[in-house]
């Protein structure tokens, strides 16, 4: 989970479905804005949490958690998966203020989340609907749980040769 400092709230439980989340971050790139921004939306399989993270109006790091997994990513691949959210119907934003000397330290603390995108990625980024196929890659790679049989069980508790009559 990345570590994020309190900062100063500006906006909190925006409606995502009523806002365009890239123009909001367009906006913030061109106030000069550091801090970040967390999107929170509800996914196919529960609720997934993106966060951007800005310096002086560029985008510097990224992180996107799914809760119901326990799965974080962060860097690129996190990137993908907020504009992705960006697209969902369900969901709130938070817009948080942070000193430079904080955007530095979180940056510190979580090096993993690093990730500027070129501005030519941004300019041509346009998500119409939220799609689920990216926690469907989340969920295809965790390991499958093996269930053990009763026989399995009993030897691995010391009951091995314990028989029903």
């Amino acid at each position: 989970m990345v570590s994020l400092p309190a900062g100063k709230m500006l906006s909190k439980n925006v409606d995502a479905g009523s806002i365009d989340f890239l123009k909001a971050l367009v906006q913030l790139q061109k106030k000069n804005f550091s801090g970040y921004v967390a999107l929170c939306v509800k996914g196919a399989g529960g609720f997934e949490e993106g966060t951007v993270l800005l310096d002086s109006g560029k985008i510097v790091g990224c992180a996107y958690e799914y809760f119901k997994h326990a799965k974080e990513m962060q860097g690129a691949q996190a990137f993908q998966r907020v504009l992705n959210a960006a697209a969902a119907a369900i969901g709130t934003m938070d817009v948080v203020e942070l000193t430079p000397e904080q955007v530095e330290l979180v940056l510190a603390v979580n090096e993993k989340m690093i990730y500027v995108p070129d501005q030519k990625q941004m300019e041509g980024v346009s998500i119409k609907e939220f799609s689920p196929i990216f926690e469907q890659e989340v969920v295809s790679q965790q390991p499958k749980e093996k269930s053990e049989s009763r026989e399995d069980l009993l030897k691995k508790y010391g009951m091995g040769g314990l028989e029903a009559q």
